[in-house]
């Protein structure tokens, strides 16, 4: 791409094609190409945070109103959405086969456990440390 849109927020690298996004609608961009792969609409203000599933299927994004949403990136379909406590959903993290997401909620000590297929709240504690186990 010559330029960058002035609209863009950030990157993310989805396993099969990087792409570029922006908010209030998610517009999805080829890097490579430089064409538009689609635009998710519905978010509110705007993403606070994004992530892929690792096979790049499935888009879970947080908002700066407390909701987390889940889209079907070939489809551009929404596939889940849920309201959490609080706002400024921070970045989600899928499990290694996608159907589940970890979402915290910046300012409340809180995370969440969502299934990706239904929204439904799993877990949800309040935490004071957080430790990644490979």
């Amino acid at each position: 791409m010559k330029a960058c849109h002035p609209g863009v927020q950030g990157s993310e690298l989805r396993p099969r094609h990087p792409i570029l996004w922006a908010t209030p609608a998610l517009v999805l961009w080829n890097i490579h190409s430089g064409k538009p792969i689609g635009v998710l609409n519905g978010f509110g203000r705007y993403v606070s945070g994004l992530a892929f599933s690792k096979d790049g299927d499935l888009i879970a994004a947080g908002t700066d109103t407390g909701g987390l949403q889940v889209w079907d990136v070939q489809h551009l379909k929404r596939i889940s959405s849920v309201e959490l406590e609080g706002a400024y959903v921070s970045d989600p993290a899928f499990n290694q086969d996608g159907t589940l997401v970890a979402v915290g909620v910046y300012g409340t000590g809180s995370v969440w456990l969502i299934a990706t297929g239904t929204g439904e709240v799993l877990d949800h504690r309040k935490v004071s440390d957080l430790g990644v186990v490979p």
